[in-house]
């Protein structure tokens, strides 16, 4: 009698929550083995009673076994079936109604248990901390060079630093002629001496496919600081590993690698060890990493002076502070004067929505003093009239779980304010997810939260630590594994078609003058001269390269036949794919 009372409290113990977990894990089977798309129709019942009523005794059984764990197991199942839900849907939408369902079973977690009292040694810390950075550096990684390998990677922005690195690596200057449809250097339009830091490994290893590991290698080498000031805040090994999933899965870095390769990849390193040595104390390393941020490219300097600002306004300690922010106007300074007189100048244009006339950056400063209503107006607010903005805005901050706002000192929301360089423009690609125009912001956002969590109580920052980890591979699932999916199959499955396109490309000298496809120029980017079809103003090429894939086929036929009438002829279509055109 007691064995039966023993085996009917198995089941019918902690019933709801059971029977939840049951639901949700079943839901998550259902959707990672059905190939049709989301519909009314498209679950097979009797398929579903029997998952549903495995799942349930599969819980059960782990419940029995492993004591209070039933909620624990129940967060899991919620989190498997969104990441799938959204993983299928691929809608914010969806992400933020899953993501709701997601801090609910969280939320029940916490309370139920009063907190997590999870302990873990070293050796489990540090297989939790590689394992976290290897399954998110490799799968971004390899989208990176799927996307290059599938000639999916157009010029801007990904040609122009091939040529460059190219170039670099032959007269080391970094000149570029795809970029403005001129031989210049790339300095001329973004000031940017940082970018040798890549120039050793482009050296040895001269490839595209460098330079676009190159970049995520740039991003998650700045988990390295960033764990460091962590374990300098003493949070415990839980929240290391919560907060390195949230790093490491973030849309404002893995997102921002899409399109393609930008010098901006470098602020994350810095920026994040920059905070450290802030963090430490030792403000030589402060001010060089300082520094080496400013020295990625003009606009950085808007990162270290907020720094500065929240270090005079926390520490109180002025000339610290001052002595930083005066080092990055004056780098600014320098940097502007460079490019106004040796080259094309500040992009100022992009915040045109906020400059009256011809007023330059000071229009930007007058019209948030004078005119904040305007300002507040334009936070929001796009051409189309539509949501990009706070869908940005969603997407920003509900992988860190909104954590920056959670603090009762207020000053701490300076580091938050640079995201306002992404709102109070007209130019989309600033608010749009897949730039990278968010890697710096995202590191201060990401440096703000350490700081906050450290001045909460244990069930808060457990609360949210687990809430923003969820909600940040709930996003990577749904932007970067999707594409990953698709890059592959692409380049397995038609992988005969990218090497006879690469075979073709490789026919042409390497000294010759080429204008090409955009999609092409990556791969025809080591040489001097190499510019961009639809950009071009010059008639004068040794060889003119179409894309005639289905998608650029009759774009491509078209600008054909204008070069054919500045007399050049059909030389090469023994490939359908690409079409060369001779003089």
């Amino acid at each position: 009698m007691e064995k039966l009372k023993k085996m009917v409290a198995v089941f019918s113990e902690n019933f709801f929550e059971k029977f939840f977990s049951a639901w949700f894990l079943s839901s998550a089977v259902i959707l990672m083995v059905t190939v049709n798309e989301i519909a009314i129709d498209t679950v097979n019942i009797p398929l579903f009673v029997v998952m549903f009523i495995a799942s349930y005794l599969l819980v059960s059984f782990a419940g029995a076994l492993c004591g209070k764990s039933v909620p624990a197991i129940l967060t899991v199942s919620v989190l498997l079936f969104s990441v799938f839900l959204v993983m299928r849907s691929q809608s914010i939408y969806t992400y933020i109604a899953a993501g709701l369902i997601f801090v609910l079973s969280v939320k029940h977690l916490i309370d139920k248990n009063d907190g997590l009292d999870i302990r873990m040694n070293k050796k489990i810390t540090v297989f939790c901390l590689v394992f976290t950075v290897v399954f998110f550096f490799s799968i971004l990684t390899a989208l990176s060079v799927f996307r290059y390998l599938t000639f999916a990677t157009p010029n801007f922005d990904f040609g122009i630093f091939c040529n460059m690195f190219f170039n670099m690596r032959e007269t080391f200057r970094p000149t570029v002629s795809c970029e403005r449809d001129m031989i210049l250097s790339h300095f001329a339009v973004h000031f940017s001496p940082a970018m040798y830091v890549f120039l050793p490994f482009y050296y040895i290893f001269p490839s595209p496919v460098t330079v676009a590991v190159c970049q995520t290698v740039a991003i998650y080498s700045g988990l390295i600081p960033f764990v460091l000031i962590m374990k300098n805040r003493k949070l415990d090994s839980f929240l290391m590993c919560m907060f390195s999933v949230v790093y490491s899965a973030n849309a404002a870095y893995t997102a921002g690698c899409l399109y393609d390769f930008h010098e901006n990849c470098l602020l994350v390193p810095f920026l994040m060890w920059m905070f450290y040595f802030y963090e430490k104390k030792k403000l030589p390393l402060m001010f060089l990493f300082a520094l080496f941020t400013l020295m990625v490219k003009e606009d950085a300097f808007v990162y270290v002076a907020v720094f500065a600002v929240y270090i005079v306004l926390t520490e109180k300690k002025i000339v610290k502070g001052a002595s930083l922010l005066f080092v990055a106007f004056v780098y600014f300074a320098v940097a502007c004067y460079i490019l106004e007189q040796h080259g094309t100048g500040i992009m100022s244009d992009r915040y045109d929505a906020m400059i009256s006339g011809d007023e330059g950056l000071f229009g930007i400063v007058k019209t948030v003093f004078t005119n904040p209503a305007y300002a507040i107006k334009l936070i929001f607010t796009t051409p189309d009239k539509d949501a990009r903005k706070l869908i940005y805005f969603l997407q920003m901050m509900c992988p860190i779980a909104f954590i920056p706002f959670v603090t009762k000192k207020s000053v701490r929301l300076v580091l938050v304010l640079p995201m306002l360089l992404n709102l109070l423009t007209d130019y989309g690609y600033q608010y749009d997810i897949s730039f990278q125009y968010n890697f710096a912001i995202m590191s201060l956002l990401l440096y703000v939260c350490v700081v906050n969590v450290t001045d909460m109580e244990k069930k808060k920052r457990d609360f949210l630590s687990v809430t923003a980890a969820g909600l940040a591979a709930m996003m990577f699932f749904m932007l970067i594994v999707p594409g990953f999916s698709s890059r592959a199959k692409d380049y397995f499955s038609q992988q005969g078609k990218f090497e006879e396109m690469s075979q073709v490309l490789d026919s042409i000298p390497d000294d010759a003058s080429v204008a090409a496809s955009t999609f092409l120029i990556p791969y025809l980017s080591d040489r001097t001269h190499i510019y961009e079809v639809y950009y071009t103003t010059h008639t004068d090429f040794d060889y003119v390269v179409f894309d005639m894939r289905d998608s650029y086929r009759e774009d491509s036929l078209a600008r054909a036949v204008k070069f054919e009438e500045m007399g050049y002829k059909l030389y090469d279509c023994s490939s359908p794919y690409i079409f060369i055109y001779k003089k």
